[in-house]
């Protein structure tokens, strides 16, 4: 009864962590789509955002996970911007390559 019980309960705990997983990786919520020569250009609804590298960010003011712009073949990672009170900036990453982009 007592080994059953631990085992229902680390099932559970298993199927938690893989959905979450899931949820972060193959499974996260499309925004918007990514353009151009260089996807240089993010779309989410109506916004156009463009890569800017003139910019007073780092690596490390990447703020929450707000899903994932698919190009051609390619997908990419979409978090806000620590310190960014006016929401004019997105941090945009793929593997160990990240740019910021800025509304247009």
């Amino acid at each position: 009864m007592r080994k059953s019980m631990i085992l229902g309960v680390a099932a559970c705990i298993v199927g938690l962590l893989l959905f979450f997983v899931y949820r972060q990786t193959i499974g996260a919520k499309v925004i918007g789509t990514a353009s151009g020569p260089e996807y240089e250009y993010i779309t989410i609804g109506d916004k156009t955002y463009v890569m800017d590298f003139a910019n007073n960010y780092s690596n490390a003011d990447k703020g929450d996970f707000l899903g994932v712009v698919r190009g051609d073949e390619v997908t990419f990672r979409i978090y806000s911007v620590k310190g960014d009170e006016d929401s004019k900036y997105i941090y945009r990453l793929s593997g160990f390559d990240g740019a910021f982009y800025r509304l247009r």
